[in-house]
């Protein structure tokens, strides 16, 4: 069945002090969460690249820090620059399975005209799994009838028309549907102007009403922390927030649709499990330990939950 690794806001620069150390635990834990139970994807929920996205002179080295280090187990380094980062990677690369990078751009890698297009056609020369669409909207199939619709965020909470939104929910052959973006599809406090993120909830959640069809699952990041809630249509039935790629903030507003939540680094696994006749997607949130307990390795189930073809949350 489907299964797939999500984290978000993994775009520390390599000479901070703390956040860079922090990006390389959360890739170590995923790598071993990996190996024990393999994923089909992993998905980058965008801030790729801090400050201000990726710029053409730190291509290489940026590549090399954020990407092929840090996830060494899950790329593939197979495009016609590959040569130039692989010694960052100790995997060899017949070792590495064969996954689907599937990337997000977050506000941070807005925040340079060029970097959106350095990220989708520069990057694959390096890493050649790396997914990245230049639609506002596009949709990949998984296996087991999960449709995983991409959303560029930051295009839409900048007042770009959401009809590509309405028709890639509405293409989506599903009949799961999971819904990725940078940022959350909640009133959580975000970060930056209110009044945009206000704008950018009210036209998602009018997309999904316009296209007529039931998201299960949204993904987000963002907010730097880990969190699980719940809402009735047309909003997303569950939304999961796995931002703790690199950096660790405050959960800032109280709510009663969030059903769980934890201040610190980590990410999330979603699973698509059929048992008993019934099939459910289920959204595990792993966090990754602080220091000096970092050392001994590891990870930890922080909260895990579920949902139904009809819409049905439940805690597991």
């Amino acid at each position: 069945m489907t299964s797939l690794l999500a984290v978000g806001d993994t775009g520390a620069r390599p000479e901070d002090p703390s956040d860079y150390p922090n990006l390389l635990a959360v890739g170590a834990a995923l790598a071993a969460h990996h190996a024990e139970r393999p994923a089909q994807a992993l998905l980058l929920l965008g801030d790729n690249f801090y400050d201000e996205g990726l710029r053409r002179d730190e291509l290489v080295s940026r590549v090399r820090a954020n990407l092929v280090r840090p996830f060494c187990a899950f790329v593939a380094l197979h495009g016609p620059r590959s040569p130039e980062v692989a010694d960052a990677c100790e995997t060899a690369g017949a070792d590495r399975p064969a996954v689907a990078i599937y990337a997000l751009l977050g506000n941070h890698d807005h925040a340079r005209p060029a970097s959106p297009g350095l990220q989708r056609s520069a990057v694959p020369r390096f890493v050649s799994n790396w997914r990245l669409s230049p639609a506002l909207a596009h949709v990949y199939e998984l296996d087991g009838g999960v449709s995983l619709i991409a959303l560029d965020s930051e295009r839409l909470a900048r007042g770009e028309d959401g009809g590509p939104l309405v028709e890639a929910l509405r293409s989506a052959r599903g009949p799961w549907r999971v819904l990725a973006a940078h940022r959350p599809m909640f009133a959580l406090g975000a970060r930056g102007d209110a009044s945009r993120q206000e704008a950018y909830m009210r036209r998602v959640h009018e997309a999904i009403a316009e296209s007529g069809v039931r998201v299960h699952l949204a993904l987000a990041g963002h907010e730097h922390n880990l969190q699980v809630l719940a809402a009735e249509p047309p909003a997303p039935a569950l939304h999961v927030v796995a931002g703790g790629g690199s950096d660790v903030r405050r959960i800032r507003a109280e709510t009663p649709q969030r059903l769980a939540g934890s201040e610190a680094l980590g990410y999330a696994r979603i699973d698509l499990v059929a048992a008993g006749g019934e099939a459910r997607l289920f959204a595990s949130l792993y966090r990754v330990p602080d220091l000096p307990l970092r050392l001994l390795g590891g990870r930890w189930l922080v909260a895990r939950w579920s949902v139904d073809r009809a819409g049905r949350v439940r805690e597991e």
